[in-house]
């Protein structure tokens, strides 16, 4: 008579048993000291970057960055904006109907 076995036996492999059991790969967790004057580079006391927030401070996204409009190239500077701003200065000087001749341009 065979022994019973459980279906699902998590306490070791079906198909081989190792000979020698490795260590987990990943190092242990270490105590690292960080002084204040190391943080003072850092952007931590700023309420400006959304890097730092904590667990419960709720999703930014890119539309609430405050961003200066007030020049251009502020504000395209995703490649997005880019290729759609070059398509728009593209279609305006190559395909806009324009009264003259190109001797005139």
């Amino acid at each position: 008579m065979s022994k019973k076995r459980p279906v699902l036996d998590l306490k070791r492999p079906s198909l081989f048993k190792p000979k020698i059991r490795k260590k987990s790969l990943v190092p242990k967790a270490y105590k690292k000291n960080i002084s204040l004057s190391r943080m003072a580079d850092t952007a931590i006391g700023t309420t400006a970057s959304f890097r730092y927030d904590g667990p419960l401070s709720g999703i930014r996204s890119t539309q609430q960055i405050p961003v200066d409009y007030s020049r251009f190239e502020n504000h395209t500077f995703f490649n997005s904006a880019q290729a759609k701003t070059n398509v728009a200065f593209d279609k305006i000087i190559n395909h806009f109907p324009f009264d003259g001749t190109r001797k005139d341009l």
